[in-house]
C-alpha cells in the first residue's frame, strides 16, 4: 500500500501547504474549527473582552497545534525548516545572445 501525502512542504520556512483534495479539505476543517473559536470569544460579534481575547489564543494555539501534530504524517518529507532549496527552474524559455 502506497503512502499518498496530502501537504508538501512551504519553500520558505517551517510549515507545509495542501496538494490534494483531501489536504484541502482539511485546511477548510481547520478554519471552521477556527471560526468556531473566534465565535465562541465574541471576536465575530465585536463583544470581546480581555480575558476572551486571552482564551482566544490559547484555543487557537491549541486547535493549529493538534491540526499539526494531525497531519504531520501527511506531509511529503515530513515537517521541516526550508531555506527555498535549489533554484526553481524557469518555465520560459531564454533567448540566446548573438
Amino acid at each position: 500500500m502506497s503512502h499518498k501525502y496530502w501537504f508538501e512542504n512551504k519553500k520558505y520556512g517551517w510549515g507545509f501547504v495542501p496538494t490534494t483534495m483531501e489536504g484541502w479539505v482539511a485546511t477548510l476543517v481547520l478554519m471552521i474549527l477556527m471560526l468556531i473559536v473566534l465565535h465562541t470569544h465574541g471576536v465575530l460579534d465585536s463583544t470581546v473582552t480581555a480575558n476572551g481575547i486571552l482564551r482566544l489564543v490559547f484555543d487557537g494555539f491549541v486547535v493549529i497545534s493538534l491540526f499539526t501534530v494531525l497531519m504531520q504524517s501527511k506531509v511529503k518529507g515530513g515537517l521541516k525548516w526550508q531555506w527555498g532549496g535549489k533554484k526553481a527552474k524557469r518555465k520560459t524559455k531564454r533567448r540566446k545572445r548573438r
